[in-house]
Protein backbone atom coordinates (compact mmCIF):
# COMPACT_ATOMS: atom_id res chain seq x y z
CA UNK A 1 0.00 0.00 0.00
CA UNK A 2 1.59 3.53 -1.07
CA UNK A 3 1.96 6.04 1.43
CA UNK A 4 -1.07 8.46 2.16
CA UNK A 5 -0.10 12.05 0.13
CA UNK A 6 1.15 14.99 1.95
CA UNK A 7 -2.08 16.83 3.68
CA UNK A 8 -2.62 19.24 0.68
CA UNK A 9 -4.24 22.42 2.04
CA UNK A 10 -5.82 23.60 -1.32
CA UNK A 11 -2.90 24.95 -2.98
CA UNK A 12 -0.14 22.62 -5.53
CA UNK A 13 2.88 21.56 -4.21
CA UNK A 14 5.85 23.79 -5.34
CA UNK A 15 7.22 22.35 -8.36
CA UNK A 16 11.12 22.93 -8.67
CA UNK A 17 11.67 24.76 -11.99
CA UNK A 18 12.87 22.97 -15.11
CA UNK A 19 16.26 22.12 -15.44
CA UNK A 20 16.59 22.98 -19.21
CA UNK A 21 14.98 26.79 -19.88
CA UNK A 22 17.03 29.04 -18.43
CA UNK A 23 17.29 27.81 -14.83
CA UNK A 24 20.96 27.10 -14.66
CA UNK A 25 23.79 29.52 -14.68
CA UNK A 26 23.02 30.54 -18.19
CA UNK A 27 20.46 32.73 -16.81
CA UNK A 28 22.40 34.80 -14.64
CA UNK A 29 24.68 36.14 -17.41
CA UNK A 30 24.68 39.47 -16.79
CA UNK A 31 24.14 41.11 -13.37
CA UNK A 32 22.71 44.47 -12.96
CA UNK A 33 24.89 46.64 -13.18
CA UNK A 34 26.22 49.62 -10.33
CA UNK A 35 25.05 52.59 -12.55
CA UNK A 36 26.67 55.59 -10.09
CA UNK A 37 24.04 58.33 -10.50
CA UNK A 38 26.27 60.82 -8.56
CA UNK A 39 24.24 61.23 -5.62
CA UNK A 40 23.61 58.05 -3.07
CA UNK A 41 20.75 55.98 -3.62
CA UNK A 42 17.94 56.23 -0.98
CA UNK A 43 18.19 53.37 1.89
CA UNK A 44 15.36 50.90 1.28
CA UNK A 45 11.49 52.24 2.41
CA UNK A 46 11.76 49.60 5.42
CA UNK A 47 14.75 51.72 7.59
CA UNK A 48 12.33 54.95 8.10
CA UNK A 49 10.22 55.37 10.98
CA UNK A 50 7.74 53.14 10.67
CA UNK A 51 7.05 50.54 12.82
CA UNK A 52 9.22 47.61 11.14
CA UNK A 53 6.70 45.34 10.02
CA UNK A 54 7.64 42.97 7.48
CA UNK A 55 6.85 43.93 3.86
CA UNK A 56 3.89 41.82 2.30
CA UNK A 57 5.60 39.68 -0.67
CA UNK A 58 3.13 40.45 -3.80
CA UNK A 59 2.75 38.19 -6.20
CA UNK A 60 5.17 35.20 -5.71
CA UNK A 61 3.54 34.63 -2.19
CA UNK A 62 -0.05 33.87 -1.58
CA UNK A 63 -1.84 35.18 1.19
CA UNK A 64 -2.94 33.02 4.11
CA UNK A 65 -5.94 33.81 4.13
CA UNK A 66 -8.02 34.15 0.84
CA UNK A 67 -9.34 37.66 0.12
CA UNK A 68 -12.52 38.27 1.21
CA UNK A 69 -14.15 40.50 -2.08
CA UNK A 70 -16.15 37.98 -3.04
CA UNK A 71 -17.75 36.86 -0.10
CA UNK A 72 -17.98 40.19 1.55
CA UNK A 73 -19.49 39.25 4.70
CA UNK A 74 -17.85 36.38 6.79
CA UNK A 75 -20.37 33.48 7.36
CA UNK A 76 -21.12 33.18 11.31
CA UNK A 77 -23.13 30.30 12.28
CA UNK A 78 -26.59 31.34 14.08
CA UNK A 79 -26.08 31.78 17.69
CA UNK A 80 -28.14 29.74 19.43
CA UNK A 81 -30.64 31.34 21.99
CA UNK A 82 -30.50 29.95 25.19
CA UNK A 83 -33.04 27.44 26.54
CA UNK A 84 -35.71 28.38 28.44
CA UNK A 85 -37.34 26.86 31.38
CA UNK A 86 -41.31 26.46 30.00
CA UNK A 87 -43.45 29.26 31.41
CA UNK A 88 -41.39 31.51 32.36
CA UNK A 89 -41.94 34.98 30.89
CA UNK A 90 -38.71 37.24 29.74
CA UNK A 91 -37.42 39.77 32.14
CA UNK A 92 -39.32 43.27 31.79
CA UNK A 93 -36.85 45.62 29.58
CA UNK A 94 -35.22 48.17 31.27
CA UNK A 95 -37.06 51.14 29.00
CA UNK A 96 -40.03 51.27 28.19
CA UNK A 97 -40.68 50.87 24.36
CA UNK A 98 -42.05 54.24 23.92
CA UNK A 99 -39.04 55.99 24.81
CA UNK A 100 -37.02 54.91 21.45
CA UNK A 101 -38.73 56.40 18.84
CA UNK A 102 -38.92 53.77 15.75
CA UNK A 103 -36.02 54.31 13.28
CA UNK A 104 -36.48 56.84 10.95
CA UNK A 105 -39.95 57.76 12.12
CA UNK A 106 -40.76 61.42 13.60
CA UNK A 107 -39.73 62.09 16.55
CA UNK A 108 -42.17 62.16 19.40
CA UNK A 109 -42.30 65.69 21.08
Amino acid sequence: KPPPPAISHGRPAPRPPPADEGAGPASRERPLPTIDYGRPTKPPHGEQGRPSKPAPATGSARPAKPSRSKNARATKPPREQAPRPEGTTPPASPAPRGSRPKRGGPKKH
